[in-house]
Parts: C-alpha cells; sequence; structure tokens
C-alpha cells in the first residue's frame, strides 16, 4: 500500500468525526481507493507507486463551485503527494485511476513543480 501510515491514522481518525452517512462514504472510497491501487499498478506496469497522503474535504467548494469528485496534488510544505477524498459523494475507480494518473505524472514528468491538479496538470515554470 501507498498510503503514508500517519496520513491512513489521521485520515481514520477525521473520518470518526463524521456523521454516519459522511463516514461511510469516506469508508467506501478509501475501501474503492485501496482496491484499485494493484490493479493500476498492474495496468502500467508498475513495481512501485509514490506514497501519498490522504486528506478529506467535506463539503463541495461554493464559493467557486467546485463540485470536484477527488484531487490529487503535491503538498510543497510538507514534501508529500496527496489524494483529496470527499465525504459528500462516492468516488469511482475510473476517478481513482484518473486521480493516480496525476499522481504518477506529477511525480514522473514534472517532480515537485506541479500544483494541485483539478482536471489538468498546471506545471509550474523552472
Amino acid at each position: 500500500m501507498s498510503i503514508i501510515k500517519q496520513s491512513l491514522t489521521d485520515f481514520m481518525t477525521e473520518v470518526l468525526k463524521l456523521r454516519a452517512p459522511q463516514r461511510r462514504i469516506a469508508i467506501d472510497s478509501l475501501h474503492t481507493l485501496q482496491d484499485a491501487e494493484p490493479e493500476y499498478k498492474r495496468f502500467c506496469d508498475l513495481a512501485d507507486f509514490p506514497e501519498y497522503a490522504l486528506h478529506l474535504i467535506s463539503k463541495p467548494d461554493s464559493h467557486n463551485g467546485n463540485h470536484y469528485c477527488a484531487s490529487a496534488g503535491y503538498e510543497e510544505k510538507s514534501k508529500e503527494y496527496y489524494i483529496v477524498i470527499p465525504t459528500y459523494r462516492n468516488i469511482s475507480k475510473a476517478t481513482v485511476f484518473h486521480e493516480f494518473t496525476h499522481l504518477l505524472d506529477m511525480c514522473v514528468y514534472a517532480g515537485a513543480r506541479t500544483a494541485p491538479a483539478r482536471g489538468f496538470d498546471r506545471t509550474l515554470p523552472d
């Protein structure tokens, strides 16, 4: 598993604070993520996959209308890749594959120079 262990512990601590419907969605999404990782690695013929942290988002960003299913990015401060999982909708295996592709692209092609990706990669200039 490529989820950073401390991140998984922190994630589950946050999940336990949620109301029952949101908790179920977060846990189901985590299972989808865990089940999809080995399949994604086989599909891409990868021996390893970058370690990543998990973050929760509890409501859509109503200010700018973002209602994304999940997102992936790189946190410059902590030097960690991450995946954001919403608690307001389940994520599909296709969504997880999409976010894994962002993580892999950031790790392999752009390194730490990549800004959080929302639908497309935005690479910062050198």
